[in-house]
């Protein structure tokens, strides 16, 4: 059999909200808003022209940080060109050292050349007869 589940227990109605009576503004005092218009204006005033002298200022400085930017890569750059120049001048004097070596081993060759035919033709006139040494005289 099936029984039968208790009665739930019913929700209570929500209570209205309590409208509760504005409260009351003080009362603007037309004296001092008259006093204060002149003296923000002037505040005003001054925070544009403070803030046109910070642009100024901040102007300047981008146009010098935009100047240092460029001499560092113009250094840079002549740095690398005066690099390079170097580079290529050790390169031109590395070859004109080879071709020095080159014209030296070649003199040396020659030179030696040279005393082998001297020691060779002196050997030849040793062995030959002085020219008035002839019996015949």
């Amino acid at each position: 059999m099936l029984k039968k589940s208790p009665p739930r227990a019913r929700a209570k109605p929500k209570a209205k909200a309590k409208v509760r009576p504005a409260k009351a503004r003080p009362k603007a005092r037309p004296a001092k808003v008259a006093v204060a218009a002149p003296r923000a204006a002037e505040q005003l005033v001054e925070a544009m022209e403070e803030l046109a002298v910070a642009r100024e200022e901040l102007s300047r400085l981008g146009h010098e940080l935009t100047a240092s930017h460029r001499q560092n890569e113009d250094r840079k750059l002549s740095s690398e060109s005066a690099e390079d120049n170097l580079r290529s001048q050790m390169l031109a004097l590395r070859e004109e050292l080879r071709t020095a070596l080159a014209e030296l081993e070649i003199s040396r060759n020659e030179i030696e050349r040279l005393r082998t035919k001297i020691v060779q033709y002196e050997a030849a006139s040793a062995s030959k007869k002085p020219v008035g040494s002839s019996p015949s005289v």
